[in-house]
């Protein structure tokens, strides 16, 4: 294995347990049994990457041609719940940041593998398929994962999620022209972590109409 393919796989792994970790705390503070909190770990680990995939024509998914990452996100998830049985059991609280952090990781690292996967594989790689596969490999799991919890996807409402994502895999995508591609990832996944961090921090959200609570009900209705 060349020294690029290395980094790929250390990255594929470091995001395969950060988003595991995100699913399964998501789980916990959502009431699942262990079936659960594996089950919603599992799917937001590989769920982006199946998705990207599949945008990309490779059947089966990579993740179920061989299933190492599946094995890596069941295990993560197992040791969250069991690590979290513990410490409430033993009265300390659950930290809320968690979940955000590894979110905030997995995302970094699936979009620019992402974009490495479209390069990879696609026959003529325009911009547009480079940026979207990055979308769609860092994104999706999220989605999947908040959807199966029953609430709106991060990615729809708050901290620039989406467009934290799509500033990164553009810098990936035009720096891959110049640098190295591993440079390129990590130039542009770090792009993401920062973003996220800063909107979260200043509550950076892009604009939407808050709609009253009865007018919303009416809608509904109708």
């Amino acid at each position: 294995m060349s020294i690029f393919g290395i980094f790929i796989y250390v990255m594929e792994f470091m995001g395969t347990v950060a988003f595991a970790i995100s699913g399964a705390s998501l789980g916990i503070r959502r009431g699942m049994d262990l079936f659960g909190v594996v089950i919603l770990g599992t799917v937001t680990a590989i769920g982006g990457g199946a998705l990207g995939d599949g945008i990309l024509g490779i059947h089966p998914p990579s993740a179920l041609a061989n299933p190492r990452d599946i094995i890596f996100a069941i295990i993560t998830s197992i040791l969250v719940f069991t690590f979290s049985y513990l410490k409430v059991k033993a009265k300390i609280p659950l930290k809320d940041k968690i979940l955000f952090f590894m979110d905030s990781i997995g995302v970094s690292i699936f979009t620019v593998i992402g974009v490495n996967r479209a390069f990879a594989v696609a026959r003529k790689p325009n911009f547009f398929l480079l940026v979207f596969v990055g979308l769609a490999t860092g994104t999706c799991g999220g989605m999947m994962r908040d959807v199966l919890a029953g609430q709106i996807p991060f990615i729809f409402r708050k901290h620039i999620y989406s467009a934290a994502c799509i500033a990164g895999a553009f810098l990936c995508v035009v720096l891959w022209q110049y640098i190295h591609p591993g440079n390129a990832m990590v130039i542009g996944g770090a792009c993401i972590f920062v973003l996220r961090f800063l909107g979260d921090y200043f509550n950076w959200n892009l604009p939407r109409i808050d709609v009253p609570e009865n007018d919303f009900k009416k809608l509904e209705d109708d």
